[in-house]
């Protein structure tokens, strides 16, 4: 009985009860259907607001505000100690927020992170993801005589290279474009040498050397004239997709970081790109991209004054263009003191002190943070489990939050690397570098290759005609001569 009230007006009971969370399928007339089961919806972004007090959620009750994410940060800590995973969680907390993200992939493991979000992948070679090849005209002669370990005199002499280029109108972007200019300079050695300056064929030859010792690292594949575009790294929309999540680049650097060189160039090479096209953009209530380095030490190591002092130009400046920069790395110590001083947002995982130089990374990891009266910050280092860290982060009112001990919160995205099945097809390389792909292992037909199969075709119908011309010719003048034997017996007879 529902006296006289319509039905359409009455609540559902299996609702009442699956809200309440009782369990079991409800039947309370036959032929009813049993309710699906309850299944929590996935967080909705909240709306790009000037107000929204975004948080970025660490484990804890400890979180990252959106607003200071652009004081950038520093995530250390022992090899298996839970950086990755804290990695990942911070990569998911800023694309719910609408920021975009770019990780470094260095094990293969981050890849999960295309389970939860919406995630694309990027190889320098081209092999797992998106082709993101440099070139050497965007990344400069400074960057480019580390990444052959020049000296100073080879540098000078690399830097009359690009001269020459640049007043050939041209430009130097891959490999080849290196070698032919090294010709060219050794070829017209006095012209060269009365307009850009003095060199030696010692010192071409030295950097010949130093380009074929690259390109036996495999980095013949890693340089092409269309560079990568570092602008891809956004979204859309303010920074976000049209979905309001952020999206999130995973760069596959397993291969990359088996030469530290190449890797170190291609980061600051990007971010030198970014901070060079992006336009300020002034305070916002959160940034636009997000830059998870890991292996930072990687970038200063063996690193020259000059090249150093821009580094530290670019993390203190590009917050200003919205742009936040997490470096991850063993211990405070692998980065530079001037870069430290600027990364307000710390996360520490454990450190085991054993050695002299294990101490000595403890006690730097120490004076690197806030200190909190009532936490021994040198003592819990050391014994900080597997996901644990110690936090000080900039809060809401801009100062540094006290330290905290804090259990990390785990992804919403399943751990492991993506099995081959659930990776997206890697796009086919485009323009004049593109092949056609046959079976395993089968030689891919070249331009070269084309043009000689045509030329060979050509001949072979060209010396067939031949062969059927003369042969035509030899079968007349024995039909001739078999007509006239015929006509001279008749005679006789």
């Amino acid at each position: 009985m529902n006296f006289g009230i319509p039905k359409s007006t009455l609540p559902d009971p299996r609702r009442i009860l699956v809200a309440a969370g009782v369990g079991g399928n409800i039947y309370y007339r036959e032929g009813d259907r049993p309710p699906a089961p309850y299944v929590a919806p996935p967080p909705t972004p909240r709306p790009f607001t000037q107000t929204n007090d975004i948080r970025i959620p660490i484990g804890g009750g400890a979180f990252i505000a959106g607003r200071y994410a652009n004081r950038h940060g520093l995530i250390t800590g022992a090899t298996g100690s839970g950086k990755s995973v804290t990695l990942m969680t911070l990569a998911e907390g800023f694309c719910n927020a609408g920021v975009s993200t770019f990780v470094v992939d260095a094990k293969g493991d981050l890849s999960a992170l295309a389970r939860s979000t919406p995630a694309r992948f990027l190889d320098v070679f081209g092999d797992q993801g998106e082709s993101a090849r440099m070139s050497f005209d965007r990344l400069g002669s400074e960057l480019v005589a580390r990444l052959l370990e020049l000296s100073d005199a080879q540098a000078g002499t690399l830097e009359i290279l690009y001269a020459i280029a640049a007043d050939r109108g041209a430009a130097i972007h891959d490999i080849r474009d290196l070698h032919a200019t090294i010709r060219i300079a050794r070829d017209n050695a006095e012209s060269v040498r009365a307009r850009f300056g003095h060199f030696t064929p010692t010192t071409l030859a030295a950097i010949g050397r130093a380009v074929l010792r690259l390109e036996r690292q495999g980095a013949r594949q890693a340089f092409e004239r269309d560079s990568f575009d570092a602008f891809t790294l956004f979204g859309p929309k303010d920074g976000a997709m049209l979905d309001g999540r952020g999206k999130v680049n995973i760069l596959a650097a397993d291969r990359l970081l088996r030469s530290p060189a190449l890797y170190s160039a291609f980061i600051i090479g990007l971010l030198q790109d970014i901070y060079d096209r992006a336009a300020e953009a002034g305070d916002l209530p959160r940034p636009i991209l997000a830059l998870f380095i890991d292996e930072a030490h990687l970038l200063f190591q063996d690193c020259p004054a000059s090249l150093l002092q821009r580094i530290e130009r670019i993390v203190r400046l590009i917050r200003s263009k919205g742009v936040a920069l997490f470096f991850v790395s063993q211990s405070p110590a692998d980065i530079p003191s001037t870069i430290v001083a600027q990364l307000g947002n710390r996360i520490q995982h454990g450190l085991r002190g054993v050695t002299p130089a294990d101490l000595r990374a403890i006690r730097a990891a120490v004076d690197s943070m806030p200190a909190n009266p009532s936490i021994d910050a040198g003592a819990v280092i050391g014994s900080l489990g597997v996901g644990e860290a110690l936090v000080s982060t900039i809060g809401p009112s801009g100062n540094p939050v006290m330290l905290q001990r804090v259990r990390v919160a785990l992804p919403r995205c399943p751990l492991g690397p993506l099995q081959p099945s659930e990776r997206p097809a890697v796009p086919e390389p485009l323009g004049p570098k593109a092949t056609v792909r046959g079976a395993p292992g089968q030689a891919q037909p070249t331009g070269f290759d084309k043009v000689m199969a045509v030329v060979t075709i050509a001949v072979l119908f060209g010396a067939a005609g031949a062969v059927f011309y003369w042969f035509s010719i030899g079968w007349g003048l024995l039909s001739l001569a078999a007509v006239i034997w015929f006509l001279q017996k008749m005679a006789r007879a």
